[in-house]
């Protein structure tokens, strides 16, 4: 999240910037049986009982005040989340074309400051336009208790040459209302550049780098690439293609420690970078809970 600062702007996330020759600037027990989503991606479900809804609602996440939601385990098993073996799971190949996305009101995305993201042709992409602002396009599910896993398949279109700074991201601990959005972005730049993580405070433009601006950059990314990024206690864990690329803790900057919250994922794009959908996205993405 190497971004540029704008006049008068205070940088939303961002990380290791350069200008040279085309290199990348940032910003910022047994098996369980799965259960389709009726409109796209699926949840390990229990086994319902008398207390359950069949319509699959996501629980509710209070008003619309910036509070973070805290984990309840009822209503994750209610919104067909939890399997046999206790674990949250969700999972989805988007096989939907929607904008913004939802796959049955399973995503979520209420800072109004933020773009949306889009799905279709089987890949998730970021909306944002291209002037280099910070309103990464972003949505997170709901239900998950504070440590959690998210790992998502890369789409890279062929020849991909963006003219600009391009990222996907994977957010963790994530909560949102209209005017606040926070949590931890780990985002891997398109040319494999950087890879960082970054705090959001909430407010628009507000951000605090967790590891080092321009840190973790495994090289190229390819399409098919896999990108998992994990938080247990106040560690944060990244890695491609199961190659760890980098350890932080959360709580070694200093600052507001995110203690809930819920997996989610994003994408940024740089002044003049191309905005072709699909181009540079996820093609698959799933979440857990962990220990």
């Amino acid at each position: 999240m190497c971004r540029r600062p704008l006049s008068s702007v205070l940088l939303l996330l961002t990380a290791g910037c350069s200008s040279t020759g085309g290199a990348t600037a940032s910003r910022e027990g047994g098996p369980v049986d799965a259960h389709p989503i009726e409109d796209g991606g699926s949840a390990v479900a229990a086994e319902p009982d008398a207390g359950t809804p069949a319509d699959g609602a996501i629980p509710d996440r209070g008003p619309d005040d910036g509070a973070r939601p805290s984990f309840d385990a009822s209503a994750a098993a209610d919104a067909g989340l939890v399997g046999d073996a206790g674990a949250v799971t969700y999972s989805t190949d988007f096989p939907l074309t929607e904008n913004p996305i939802s796959e049955g009101g399973h995503w979520i995305h209420l800072g109004t400051p933020w773009s949306v993201i889009a799905t279709g042709g089987g890949v998730a992409y970021g909306t944002q336009p291209g002037n280099g602002a910070y309103t990464d396009s972003y949505a997170h599910l709901s239900g998950f208790p504070p440590n959690q896993s998210a790992t998502a398949t890369i789409h890279l279109d062929a020849g991909f040459s963006p003219g600009g700074t391009r990222e996907v991201e994977i957010h963790l601990r994530w909560a949102d209302s209209a005017s606040s959005a926070s949590g931890y972005e780990c985002n891997l730049a398109y040319d494999g550049a950087y890879a960082e993580v970054v705090r959001w405070n909430g407010p628009l433009g507000d951000y605090t780098y967790v590891s080092p601006q321009g840190s973790g950059g495994p090289g190229a990314v390819h399409d098919g690439d896999v990108f998992k990024a994990q938080i247990v206690g106040t560690v944060v864990t990244t890695w491609l293609n199961g190659k760890e690329l980098q350890q932080v803790d959360v709580a070694s900057i200093g600052g507001t420690v995110w203690t809930d919250g819920d997996p989610g994922m994003g994408f940024w794009r740089g002044a003049g970078a191309s905005a072709t959908p699909g181009d540079y996205g996820f093609s698959s993405y799933s979440a857990t809970s962990l220990p």
